[in-house]
This record gives structure tokens, C-alpha cells and sequence, in this order.
């Protein structure tokens, strides 16, 4: 059963001439990790945002969106959001501090999830559990957040970034429980800039640029056909042979939703780009099994 599937999605943001996202395309199935990749900006969060309710008022979102089989718009699905957040989907916020509540200590809040939805919770840490937010680092309240996201039944679980602020030994543990609740059937998107990181813990990774999905492929065994996730991996210290090899991403990335943007927004950065990328956006295309690319010149053969 697909969890999250997403359709030709644009979404337009009050204030902003064009979208911020467009024609994304993309799923999630139960029992798996997809891994979403792409600089600080791409519209990774914004994704997550609109399969969990979490826009500005005055967002519009074009396409097919579609959590656990209800379709969603900007304004919710039919019933609401309360029908479907907890029951259907968990958030896992980037500032997962500013997300849970600051009178009140975590393990109070992960028992009164638990009791509304009549799961049976796993408490973090006592050190945690004990504390109210406000004394906790941002990787104390990353782990909360995630043990109130693991109380409820979600079916689909959206984590941006729940590995930014831990060391190994405990962005470990939070990747363990993902795969667990995975492996559960459940499925899970892994919002993400770090490659490596999501190319380890994931089924599919799918690369975001500006708004634009440029490529989904199986994680395993991943060479990358776009030029800008071929541009990703060799920017990536855990995937360079050696630091020489290292090559930073070319240019700036364009800001979504900025007026007068090439149909493919990587072109200004591509150093193959022609004519037809600023005139034409690619489709997503199958390239090999399981695997879709928007170029058209992706690596083929190269």
C-alpha cells in the first residue's frame, strides 16, 4: 500500500510570483525508508509540510496529493486534519524544540499521547523524560520528538533532519528505531542533506533541487544519472575516495518561487545544460529498474 503518493504536486506560497514546488512526483510505501536529498532550501521541509497540514494560510497546491489514501489540499482533507494527524501521519520537526510543549515534561507528554491513542509508549531516556524542553540541548529535544512521534499509530512517518543534532552513537539509535517502525510497516520519508547518511539508512532516495525532483533510485547500489545528485555524491566527504577527489556543488542554487526561473532549475549550475533545459522542463523518465530522472542529458554510459 502506498502511504504518501504525490503526483505532478505544485505548490504556491502566498507572497511568491511562481511555486516553490513543482510538478513534484514521488511515493512511499508501507514498509519503507525513502531517503529526501538536496541542499538547505530545496523544498525538502515544504514536502513534509504539505502531506502533514503544516502550510501558511493561503497556500494552494496543485496535482494529486494523496497520506495513507485520503487526498489532501492546502485546506486538509475532507474530514480535517485532526482525522488524519497521529492516526495516519507523524511530523518529526527540524526545530523539534519549538514543537512540543514547554511547561510541561516530555515523559508527561509522550504518556498523553500514548493514552489518546491507546498505544503503549516507550519512554527515552530518564534524563529526558524527566526534563521540560526548555533544559534539554537540541538534540535531547530531537529524541523526544521522536518518542512522541513513535507513540501514536502513524502509518507514515515524516522525519526532517532527526539525526542534525546527535552524535554517531545516538543518530544511530534514532535510525535503528525509523528502520524498526519500518520493518513494523510503516513508512518513512528521511528528509535530509547529508547523502551518505541516506543512502545507509534507505530503501529509495529520491534528490530534490528547487523545488524540482530531479531523481528517484533503489539506495542500494546508487549511481546517480542527474547531473546535480552526481554533483551531491562527489561533494560528500563520506563518499570520496580522498579529500582531493572532493568537488563542491557549481553555482548558487535559485531560490523557489522566484519569478523568471529556467524550466529546469538546475541549468544555470549545469555544466551540460542547452537551450531546450531553459525552455522545457524533463519529465521524469525511467532510466533503469526502479530508477527516474528529469534530464535530458542525464549520465548514461559516462
Amino acid at each position: 500500500m502506498m502511504l504518501l503518493e504525490a503526483e505532478a504536486v505544485d505548490l504556491h506560497l502566498p507572497g511568491r510570483p511562481g511555486p516553490v514546488l513543482e510538478g513534484v512526483s514521488l511515493g512511499v510505501g508501507a514498509g519503507e525508508i525513502l531517503a529526501l536529498i538536496g541542499e538547505s532550501g530545496s523544498g525538502k521541509s515544504l514536502i513534509a509540510r504539505a502531506a502533514s497540514g503544516f502550510l501558511p494560510e493561503g497556500a494552494r497546491i496543485g496535482g494529486a496529493l494523496r497520506v495513507c489514501g485520503v487526498p489532501v489540499g492546502a485546506a486538509g482533507p475532507a474530514g480535517g486534519w485532526g482525522a488524519l494527524r497521529g492516526r495516519a501521519v507523524a511530523h518529526l520537526f527540524q526545530d523539534a524544540r519549538r514543537h512540543l510543549h514547554p511547561a510541561l515534561t516530555v515523559g508527561r507528554q509522550i504518556a498523553q499521547v500514548a493514552a489518546r491513542h491507546g498505544t503503549r509508549a516507550e519512554m527515552p531516556e530518564a534524563a529526558i523524560a524527566r526534563a521540560l524542553p526548555g533544559a534539554l540541548s537540541a538534540g535531547g529535544c530531537q529524541i523526544a520528538a521522536l518518542a512522541l512521534a513513535l507513540a501514536t499509530p502513524a502509518r507514515l512517518l515524516l522525519a526532517d533532519e532527526p539525526t542534525a543534532h546527535l552524535d554517531p552513537p545516538a543518530a544511530g539509535a534514532v535510525l535503528a528505531r525509523l528502520r524498526a517502525r519500518a520493518a513494523a510497516g510503516a513508512g518513512v520519508i528521511l528528509i535530509t542533506h547529508d547523502l551518505a547518511l541516506g543512502l545507509g539508512a534507505a530503501d529509495r532516495v529520491a534528490v530534490i533541487h528547487a523545488g524540482q525532483i530531479v531523481e528517484t533510485a533503489p539506495a542500494a547500489g546508487w549511481r546517480p544519472r542527474h547531473p546535480y545528485a552526481a554533483a551531491l555524491m562527489a561533494a560528500m566527504p563520506a563518499l570520496a575516495p580522498d579529500l582531493g577527489a572532493l568537488r563542491p556543488v557549481a553555482g548558487r542554487m535559485p531560490v523557489p518561487g522566484d519569478a523568471g526561473l529556467p524550466a529546469c532549475r538546475f541549468a544555470p549550475r549545469c555544466p551540460r545544460a542547452g537551450a531546450v533545459c531553459v525552455a522545457t522542463r524533463p519529465a521524469l523518465r525511467a532510466l533503469a529498474p526502479g530508477a527516474m530522472v528529469a534530464c535530458h542529458d542525464p549520465e548514461v554510459g559516462r
